[in-house]
């Protein structure tokens, strides 16, 4: 399992009419409602240029996926405390 890398330029709007299409994605995609009211402040808008996968190199050792999970899980467990 990964995830992406992604380069672009981005743009960070605070107000606005992208600002506001920005949230209503979020609240319509997501069903956030008003959870998002007062909290988001500013969006980053990227436009992306180039994406490629990206695979963390612990996948190298043959570990799984719930392995993965696991180990980080239990790390952060630790040092919560």
């Amino acid at each position: 399992m990964g995830g992406y890398r992604f380069k672009g330029e981005a743009t960070i709007v605070d107000a606005g009419p992208l600002f506001e299409r920005a949230m209503n994605f979020f609240r319509d995609t997501y069903g956030l409602g008003d959870a998002l009211a007062g909290r988001v402040k500013h969006v980053a808008l990227i436009n992306v240029r180039q994406a490629a996968p990206l695979i963390s190199p612990i996948y190298d050792t043959g570990a799984s996926e719930e392995d993965v999970v696991r180990r980080y899980a239990e790390y952060y467990e630790t040092i919560r405390k």
